[in-house]
């Protein structure tokens, strides 16, 4: 099949429709981006993180040097502690730099010192992101802007699909990519479409939300200075400092809701009263010596508010629809972008792909991904619960387990960047050993969870030993 009389609608011009869209580009696959702002640079979001995984695959995408005048290299985390304690790791530098430092490493784990990956841990804003992946277009055309998506509709009596906008219009292709984020009418449409065969509350209900966030960019401050992170720990919050190159510092104050919803509904309106009163309960709340988290409110413009969601939807395709899971994190949208390039340029090479070879390449896409997803899932909803010092196992963890496990967190980040996808019919950069190293290793998706809880083990099972022959345990 020609490749370019394959077609591919992207619906949303976010980092993963950017992403696809270079990604088919190269794969010679025709295809559309279907963007609901007027304006493909509209500034929305904070700050992004950036790490090795999301790094290698716009490097294939010829978007490194670009990235590297925008993007901030991290060379160190700092965490503190409500009793003021502070603990300093440099694994955002051992990550991309040659020589790991002179540490000791966990129980079974064997170091070299050629574990690193050749990219750094960086940050950016996501409007420079966004601005690099669009300007960075072969064919800007192709990027439609004004078009929200109300209606999708599969072909009764021939093969493809159309799109529907709010204008009137309607866009034709063959198979629709869903990349307009986690609330997404791409989803809802095949949802929709399934109807019986598909419980959609249940399916609505995987996410759940157990904190909310506010985010902004504020002006530079002393004691923030670029190239470091910030991490406050405090019972039920944490805030996040990531200072750019020029000095000006996304965070994001996390906070732990009353109780856990699911698909929380609000309103712009509620969300600002909302921020507002999360920020002023938290003004006190310490940073580092002399800044506290009032320093960083005032000193912020603009601000956003978000419920932090978490779960993975089981049915990510139906027919022609596709909606990968890419409502996650810059660099797992990233992956997901490039995995699931992969396989539309295996349906486009196929003669006239019937539905059945549609569904089966689709369906391999999700069993990857999903198994991927749900280890990087894992460990992600760990490390918020300890950084919000949720309960007391977590809390002693985060203060006293964590700090006195060096390596720890190297040597987690690189279980969970080896095995990641990038693109199959791109020339593969190989900037460094820790790609293979890491995979050699081996890894499991709790393997990052049991490298912190297996210590903690250790110490409450020690503890009931001896205290067993004074006191009786209660369970």
């Amino acid at each position: 099949m020609d490749k370019r009389s394959f077609k591919v609608i992207v619906v949303g011009g976010s980092i993963a429709g950017l992403t696809l869209a270079h990604s088919l580009d190269l794969a010679g696959i025709d295809y559309i981006v279907l963007e609901k702002h007027s304006d493909p640079l509209a500034t929305v979001g904070g700050s992004v993180g950036l790490l090795p995984n999301g790094w290698r695959i716009l490097h294939q995408l010829g978007l490194r040097h670009q990235l590297e005048q925008e993007a901030c290299p991290v060379k160190v985390a700092h965490m503190t502690y409500p009793d003021g304690f502070v603990f300093s790791d440099n694994f955002p530098a051992a990550i991309q730099e040659r020589q790991v430092p002179e540490i000791q490493f966990p129980i079974g784990y064997m170091p070299a010192n050629d574990e690193r990956f050749g990219y750094s841990l960086s940050v950016l804003t996501r409007q420079q992101l966004i601005e690099v992946l669009y300007l960075g277009l072969r064919d800007k055309s192709k990027i439609k802007v004004g078009q929200r998506v109300i209606k999708i509709q599969h072909h009764q009596n021939r093969r493809g699909v159309s799109v529907f906008t709010e204008s009137g219009q309607e866009h034709v292709g063959d198979l629709v990519a869903g990349a307009d984020g986690v609330h997404s009418i791409t989803r809802s449409q095949m949802w929709l479409q399934l109807g019986q065969k598909l419980d959609a509350e249940k399916e609505r209900r995987q996410l759940v939300a157990e904190y909310s966030c506010v985010f902004g960019i504020s002006s530079p401050l002393k004691g923030i200075p670029p190239g470091e992170q910030l991490i406050a720990c405090h019972d039920n919050a944490t805030v996040l400092a990531f200072p750019g190159k020029d000095a000006h510092i996304g965070w994001g104050l996390i906070q732990k809701l009353n109780r856990p919803c699911n698909s929380p509904a609000t309103t712009q309106s509620s969300d600002g009263e909302t921020a507002l009163i999360m920020a002023k309960s938290a003004a006190g709340l310490g940073l580092c010596k002399d800044l506290k988290f009032h320093d960083l409110w005032v000193n912020t413009p603009k601000y956003s508010f978000t419920i932090l969601e978490e779960g993975l939807f089981q049915i990510w395709h139906h027919g022609r629809i596709m909606t990968p899971n890419m409502a996650q994190g810059a660099n797992t949208a990233i992956e997901g972008a490039a995995a699931l390039a992969n396989t539309l340029r295996r349906i486009s090479q196929i003669d006239k792909p019937s539905e059945d070879d549609i569904n089966r390449l689709l369906q391999g896409y999700t069993v990857r991904q999903q198994k991927r997803l749900r280890a990087v899932h894992a460990i992600s909803r760990s490390v918020t619960r300890v950084h919000a010092r949720q309960g007391r196992i977590k809390k002693i963890i985060g203060r006293y387990v964590y700090p006195y496990t060096p390596g720890a967190a190297l040597h987690t980040f690189s279980r969970i960047i080896a095995p990641a996808p990038c693109l199959d019919y791109v020339p593969m950069p190989f900037p460094g050993p820790g790609w293979t190293r890491a995979l050699v290793s081996g890894w499991s998706p709790i393997s990052g969870v049991l490298l912190l809880v297996i210590p903690i083990i250790a110490l409450v099972y020690g503890y009931s030993v001896i205290n067993f022959g004074r006191d009786s345990i209660n369970n």
